[in-house]
C-alpha cells in the first residue's frame, strides 16, 4: 500500500507543479502585453496661424477651433482683393491610420456694409472661399489618408472678388464662417 500511496503523492504534486507553473506562464505573459496595442483615436485640428491680411480686410472674431472644425469667425472685405488667410495642421496623433470622410465649407453669411443688403447672392458673389492642402494647393476630398504619427497642412482662403452683378460695394461682411473635417478609421 505505501507503494500505491507514494506513486498517488507524486502524481498529485507533479500536478500542482504544473497547474503553478502554467499560472505563473500565464501571469507574467499577460503583464507582458504592451499597452500601445490598444487603439488611440486622436485626430484634430491644431496650429491655427494668426490671420495673414492682404490689403484692408479687418478680422472681427476670430474661429473658434474643435477638434474637426474651425467656425464662428467674421470678417470684414473692405476692398475688392481684400484676402484673410489661415493656416493650420490636422493632426493624427493616434495609433490609427484616418481617413477623411467628410469636407466641407460652411455657408457664411454677408451682408453688404454700404447698404445692409444680405442674402446668398450676396456670398456667391462676392467672395472666393477656399481650403487647400498647403504643400500641393489641392482641395481635400472624401477619402484622403491621415497616417497615425503624421500630420496634413491646410490653407483655408477668403478673396473678396468683384462683384459679378456690378453692384457698387463699399465692403462685405462675412460671418458665420465655417469647415468641417470629419475622419473615420482607414479600413
Amino acid at each position: 500500500m505505501d507503494h500505491n500511496h507514494n506513486i498517488r503523492f507524486i502524481t498529485i504534486v507533479a500536478l500542482l507543479v504544473a497547474i503553478l507553473g502554467t499560472m505563473i506562464t500565464f501571469s507574467s505573459m499577460s503583464y507582458a502585453i504592451d499597452d500601445s496595442d490598444e487603439a488611440n483615436w486622436n485626430v484634430q485640428i491644431t496650429n491655427l496661424s494668426e490671420p495673414i491680411i492682404k490689403g484692408n480686410a479687418v478680422v472681427i472674431a476670430k474661429p473658434r477651433v474643435s477638434s474637426t472644425y474651425l467656425d464662428n469667425y467674421t470678417v470684414n472685405l473692405l476692398n475688392y482683393g481684400d484676402t484673410v488667410t489661415y493656416n493650420f495642421d490636422v493632426k493624427n496623433e493616434g495609433n490609427i491610420d484616418a481617413v477623411l470622410d467628410t469636407f466641407s465649407l460652411v455657408k457664411p453669411k454677408c451682408t453688404l456694409l454700404s447698404n445692409g443688403v444680405s442674402g446668398d447672392n450676396v456670398c456667391q458673389n462676392n467672395i472666393q472661399y477656399t481650403l487647400s492642402y498647403t504643400d500641393t494647393q489641392a482641395v481635400p476630398t472624401s477619402g484622403d489618408r491621415l497616417v497615425q504619427g503624421t500630420n496634413s497642412n491646410f490653407t483655408l482662403t477668403m478673396t473678396y472678388l468683384p462683384d459679378l452683378n456690378n453692384i457698387d460695394s463699399m465692403g462685405l461682411q462675412v460671418k458665420d464662417l465655417g469647415i468641417v473635417l470629419m475622419y473615420s478609421q482607414d479600413k
